[in-house]
């Protein structure tokens, strides 16, 4: 019955077994049950674990619950925030294979997602936590980005704040990739292309991904830069036998003004 070794057995359940078996556990023990109710950091991995598991509305449920306990937790706040964020994704985005920044038919969702993260931003200063902190700031500038609120001060200002060094791989990689969306965003289109090419994740991304993103900066406005990184794909395109490549390298030759080159494509 102590709330601490509840939270341990279910954490070594995930990491020693599944997260399925974890959850499957909670579910059948009235004890584990009863215990989580009282308890607003259980509530709070309940719902992370749900969440995890895709199932939005039983991890509501459960954040909802441990805010009713602690409102101010900016724990709870964030996984809440991050929740509707979610089902933003999943029942309100306009699907655009070329689309940098999703759009959606909604937005309350990702105003009420803004909210809760500025709120916990607030209540995190009270803790010691450099990492928590660092990634409510992600996802503060993701909700800027989304509502299409990243030329505000409060972008850069937040922006400029994030101690790089705070964050795992994956977060860094996250950050630099809104870093060359907001500048293409901005018709920085140089600024953007040179980031994209000397970023860590270049080198790994396949032939279609850099076709989308060559596409990308042609539908915005940037035939020079989309040109470049065709350049760089010719060789696979030649043995791929890619025929949309040659249509698209000679479309952006004719819009550079140079039929030669676009009658040789």
């Amino acid at each position: 019955k102590d709330p601490y070794f509840f939270q341990i057995f279910m954490w070594a359940t995930y990491h020693y077994k599944t997260l399925k078996d974890a959850i499957t556990y909670y579910e059948k023990s009235k004890e584990a049950k009863t215990l989580a109710r009282r308890n607003e950091v259980l509530l709070n991995l309940m719902a992370a674990m749900y969440f995890e598991a895709h199932n939005l509305k039983k991890a509501e449920e459960f954040v909802d619950l441990a805010l009713d306990l602690s409102p101010n937790s900016p724990q709870n706040l964030s996984l809440k925030a991050t929740i509707l964020m979610a089902r933003s994704q999943k029942e309100n985005i306009i699907p655009y294979e070329f689309e940098v920044v999703p759009k959606f038919r909604d937005y309350k969702d990702i105003e009420t997602a803004l909210k809760l993260f500025d709120q916990a931003r607030e209540a995190v200063k009270a803790e010691n936590n450099p990492f928590l902190e660092a990634l409510i700031k992600i996802h503060i500038l993701n909700c800027l980005v989304w509502l299409n609120r990243a030329k505000e001060a409060k972008y850069r200002d937040i922006r400029a704040s994030i101690d790089i060094s705070k964050l795992d791989p994956h977060q860094q990689q996250q950050l630099r990739i809104r870093d060359y969306i907001v500048e293409l965003q901005a018709r920085n289109f140089e600024i953007a292309y040179t980031s994209f090419i000397k970023s860590p994740e270049w080198a790994k991304t396949e032939y279609l991904e850099k076709f989308r993103i060559s596409h990308i900066f042609f539908l915005h406005g940037a035939p020079e830069q989309s040109k470049n990184i065709l350049k760089e794909l010719e060789a696979e395109a030649e043995q791929k036998r890619d025929i949309q490549f040659w249509l698209e390298m000679s479309l952006i030759e004719v819009i550079l003004n140079d039929k030669n080159l676009a009658i040789k494509a």
